[in-house]
């Protein structure tokens, strides 16, 4: 009799889980919140007001920057598939902030955005590029 106590227990919990899980989906699916993304590619349009705008698909997207550090990476990695950094191609990296970053990458200049939640927000920590048009 036990073990069927234990098995009905068991059942409830993953029941509970599972649940709490769904809640979470139906949630964001219905506050029309999208999951962060933590890699975005896109052509870079500015850096203003502490926030990186690039075009991707046709659509301009913001990313909130860290405020004391942006990392500027100048790679030979192809950025088209992108996904983490090689850093065996990173050939040259600039450290920024939120300020001194504004006019150092080309506009519409294709560009890979790394970032992580800090707080509440997705907020940019390292830009990438193509190291020909890395700041000088």
């Amino acid at each position: 009799m036990q073990d069927g106590g234990k098995k009905q227990s068991f059942i409830i919990v993953v029941l509970v889980i599972v649940l709490i899980f769904g809640g979470i989906g139906i949630y964001l699916l219905l506050s029309g919140r999208k999951p962060a993304q933590e890699v975005s590619k896109g052509n870079f349009q500015k850096v203003e007001g502490g926030l990186i705008y690039y075009e991707e698909a046709g659509t301009v997207s913001t990313l909130p920057l860290t405020v004391d550090e942006i990392a500027v990476n100048c790679t030979d990695q192809p950025l088209a598939t992108a996904t983490e950094l090689d850093y065996t191609q990173i050939k040259k990296v600039q450290v920024y902030n939120s300020e001194t970053i504004i006019g150092k990458i080309p506009e519409n200049e294709p560009i890979v955005v790394f970032a992580a939640m800090v707080g509440d927000a997705l907020t940019a920590h390292t830009v990438a590029l193509a190291t020909a048009s890395c700041p000088q």
